[in-house]
């Protein structure tokens, strides 16, 4: 078998975007075309549309066009050219005629791909017994059902799987195919592979010891009872082809003719309504790729454990692979698109999923103008509870468009997830952007060399109505930052945290947290130093930081602190981020954290209205009575923090 989606090249690639301003691509593309014209010199080569008018000096054209010679040209149909890297490797193309843009007095002319000198174009040019076949005569197939082309197969049947080598190709041994049928569906075992069945006009791995699909799969005297064969492109069957069980012995059905209307004969042990959905009894209701887990079929006058019978839950396998050889019958290898990065190697290793004679499973199977969307491929180790599912080729997605991958957008636009610090893979969040320019304009840090980061860059997001903006590559030092990626490599987020845990804050004693600017300042990394708490990781602090509030104005300039662990009780304090779990930072002189100051230290964690630090942790009829804190740095003062109690005010 082969598959019938089209796997098309193109001589030129017909970019979209750079020939008119605005959000639309194709916005400023003026159509001209003049009639067709087909020069009498040469009756076997079609003259292409008139465009002489339309030119493209910067490589550009509408789809469904070439560039050649400065000039928008109709793309050539199949076996007709104006160059030779349309044709197919090996061809030249003979008798094209290309015109340079404004050249009134020429008229385009495709010409045709042939093989050179020394190599067939026809069976005429070859002896008696062969054919030609990629510019090489071979021999005729002596075996029945070879082939080199499809002419050489009966009505309905095409030549599949011929190894080619074609004419002037070194370090390469042809091989004939097989006369089959075209896509999923087969005529004979011999297309299904080894191992391979052709079974109700479709290929499946021939059952294990036991299984069956057919009588004929069971040793003598056996019958295969509870398969259910679904004939190859019937849509309207109850479940996929599902393999039955070997037996001698009666059964309480041996196939859905025994059941009632909706039901399935299920290994011959009983006759179940068909679970529908992402329900199954066996592993073949599930489909080609899928596993049945935790079904109970109870056997008809047999005791339960259950009681009746439990449909369980398909799930779909992911299978790895970097060819179609690596998969089972009927199954094929595709690359998914989300697997493409930006600026990365093309990756090589796939997965297993259905062979399909309708839609797409990745771009590669649509033609150059288009993508292949909706598709779903498992690529989660575990398995996935969704089926695959085959996609459809569409018209690529244009600027500010949702996309599922670097591949789905027009030529000149990248799909772009919101977060900035995350290019590949696309998420829910992606959406087809403009490409950068290296150096100059970005999205993120990485469209940036190392001692530049992206400054102003906007991304909201598939489905959001605004509108998304680049940046452009600048200094970092002193740039607005939210997190350590839009600072670049060399320089950290430096942020003043302390605010949005400020207990004033939490409370609402003194505001609240939403007041606390959410942005820092890009600061060059220093070795050994640190410019955020979060930096030095759990059971640390950054002892030393001073960064000051972008909504601020202070005294002191930003400094950078070192890691330490984090203080105990009674030690000094500079940040809420200092302390040991179950302490927290306060002024020894005001007992409280809502301001920091040289005689703080950590204490233990109030408990509300009954020991206490200060006022603020009693209700509003109680007082602290009795709270002892040595503050920083007095030596003379050496007696652990004692907390005080909550006690009622005088009258």
């Amino acid at each position: 078998m082969r598959s019938l989606a089209p796997l098309l090249a193109t001589a030129c690639l017909a970019l979209l975007g750079a020939c008119g301003g605005g959000s639309d691509p194709t916005a400023d593309v003026v159509v001209d075309v003049a009639a067709d014209a087909r020069p009498d010199a040469d009756a076997d080569a079609d003259a292409a549309p008139e465009v002489s008018d339309r030119c493209c000096p910067s490589g550009v054209c509408p789809f469904g066009e070439i560039c050649l010679d400065g000039a928008c040209l109709a793309r050539p149909e199949p076996g007709r050219c104006y160059a030779n890297a349309e044709c197919t490797e090996g061809q030249v193309c003979e008798g094209a005629t290309t015109c340079a843009c404004g050249d009134a007095s020429c008229v385009p002319v495709t010409g045709r791909c042939r093989w050179p000198e020394g190599c067939c174009n026809e069976a005429a040019d070859c002896g008696a017994g062969q054919v030609c076949h990629e510019g090489e005569c071979r021999d005729v197939p002596a075996a029945p059902g070879a082939c080199w082309t499809d002419a050489q197969c009966s009505a309905g049947l095409v030549c599949e799987d011929v190894t080619s080598c074609h004419c002037g190709a070194t370090g390469c041994t042809a091989a004939p195919g097989l006369c089959g049928k075209a896509g999923a569906c087969c005529a004979s075992d011999a297309e299904c592979g080894a191992g391979g069945r052709c079974v109700a006009g479709g290929c499946w791995p021939a059952p294990e010891e036991g299984r069956c699909l057919l009588d004929a799969d069971c040793a003598s005297g056996a019958r295969c009872v509870g398969a259910y064969l679904c004939p190859c492109g019937d849509t309207s069957c109850l479940v996929p082809t599902t393999q039955g069980v070997c037996t001698k012995e009666a059964t309480c059905c041996d196939d859905a003719s025994d059941c009632s209307s909706g039901s399935l004969c299920v290994d011959g042990k009983n006759c179940l309504p068909n679970p529908g959905g992402n329900r199954c009894y066996v592993d073949g209701q599930c489909g080609r790729g899928r596993v049945c887990e935790g079904a109970i079929v109870c056997n008809c006058g047999a005791i339960c454990p259950t009681g009746v019978s439990q449909a369980g839950t398909c799930r779909t396998l992911t299978v790895p692979c970097v060819k179609d050889a690596d998969c089972d019958t009927g199954m094929r290898c595709v690359v998914p698109d989300r697997a493409f990065c930006i600026d990365a190697p093309a990756p090589t290793v796939g997965v297993c999923v259905e062979q399909s004679d309708t839609g797409c499973w990745s771009t590669d199977e649509c033609p150059s103008d288009q993508r292949c969307a909706s598709d779903r491929i498992c690529t989660d180790p575990g398995g996935c509870s969704e089926a695959n599912h085959v996609g459809g080729c569409v018209a690529p997605a244009r600027e500010d468009e949702c996309c599922d991958s670097h591949r789905e957008c027009l030529p000149g636009y990248q799909c772009r997830n919101a977060s900035s610090d995350l290019t590949c893979p696309p998420t829910s969040t992606a959406v087809c952007l403009p490409e950068p320019v290296y150096g100059d304009t970005c999205w993120n840090y990485f469209d940036c060399p190392p001692d530049l980061v992206c400054n102003g860059a906007h991304i909201f997001g598939c489905g959001s109505l605004k509108f998304n903006g680049s940046g452009f590559c600048e200094q970092a030092e002193g740039l607005p930052c939210l997190t350590g990626a839009d600072c670049g490599t060399g320089y950290a987020c430096a942020r003043n945290e302390d605010c949005p845990v400020n207990p004033c804050l939490q409370t609402g004693e003194e505001g609240s947290p939403s007041n606390c600017p959410v942005s820092g300042v890009c600061r060059r990394k220093e070795p050994d130093h640190c410019w955020s708490h979060t930096a030095c990781g759990p059971g640390n602090w950054c002892k030393g930081l001073q960064v000051c509030r972008s909504d601020d104005t202070c005294s002191f300039q930003d400094s950078p602190g070192t890691c330490a662990p984090a203080a105990q009780s009674g030690e000094c304090c500079s940040s809420y981020f200092a302390c040991a779990p179950g302490l927290q930072c306060i002024s020894a002189a005001a007992k409280t954290g809502c301001e920091l100051d040289v005689s703080s230290v950590c204490v233990p964690n109030p408990s509300f209205n009954q020991a206490c630090w200060s006022d603020s942790d009693c209700l509003g009829s109680r007082t602290c009575v009795g709270a002892k804190v040595c503050p920083c740095g007095v030596e003379s003062c050496t007696t652990p923090p004692q907390a005080g109690t909550c006690e009622l005010k005088a009258p």
